[in-house]
């Protein structure tokens, strides 16, 4: 079964057509439970375009998306790239359209896109692994995170990709990405559901039940409380 954690999902929109322009602190989303990190260094932005034409469809795309115009969007952002085909950013914002409408199959081809123009895009390496890790193509997944982390190191990737390794049931790697999770950000709740997940598995009670506590505390309204707290009493023996 997946494990899956609900608040790291896929990242915002990059909102700005002028080049060189970045469009947020950090290429990583913050975890909803956590607090806000220091941006970690940067990647060289990637070149926007300078075709007048498509910028101006890109910039239609973002407030109609903004908006909840997806339909909209997705057409400005097709647009901005008939007009120009190597327009990297239009293709990662219309992505994150086709995610919106229940469509990981464009979505990813689009990421591909993305890399295959901008090989040091950790935003499209990370978002791409996501969706790696919904089709259960586990190892493309950590292949994605470990390049993104390797581009901009970031906590949330260690988040990330333990998930993954959880459940590819490598028990050890996923322990470590989790452990300097913690080391990073003591308060990570998501890292304590994790760890306890390894700790459930590999059967060491005492570990698992302080790791699934702690978690309750730091995220008291986790859609996984139920199953957690069935957790805990099974590991108390109730």
């Amino acid at each position: 079964m997946k494990t899956r954690i609900y608040f790291l999902m896929a990242l915002t929109l990059i909102i700005s057509s002028l080049i060189g322009c970045a469009s947020d602190a950090s290429p990583y989303p913050s975890p909803s439970s956590a607090p806000a990190y220091p941006p970690p260094q940067q990647a060289a932005p990637p070149p926007r375009t300078t075709a007048p034409g498509a910028s101006t469809f890109f910039d239609q795309a973002v407030q109609a998306h903004r908006n909840g115009n997806l339909d909209q969007a997705l057409a400005a952002y097709t647009k901005a790239l008939e007009i120009d085909p190597k327009y990297a950013d239009a293709y990662y914002n219309r992505a994150i359209v086709y995610e919106d409408k229940g469509d990981p199959d464009r979505a990813l081809a689009d990421y591909d896109q993305v890399i295959q123009l901008d090989p040091k895009n950790a935003r499209a390496y990370f978002n791409r692994a996501i969706l790696y890790h919904d089709r259960n193509e586990l190892d493309r997944a950590i292949a994605d995170y470990t390049r993104a982390f390797d581009l901009v190191p970031d906590i949330r990737i260690y988040l990330n990709r333990g998930l993954v390794y959880l459940d590819k049931a490598n028990y050890d790697a996923a322990l470590g990405d989790f452990n300097k999770a913690l080391q990073l950000d003591p308060n990570l709740a998501g890292a304590y559901y994790g760890r306890g997940m390894v700790y459930y598995h590999k059967k060491l009670k005492q570990p698992a039940l302080e790791d699934f506590e702690k978690f309750l505390q730091l995220d008291p309204n986790s859609p996984d409380r139920a199953d957690v707290e069935q957790k805990i009493r099974e590991l108390k023996g109730q």
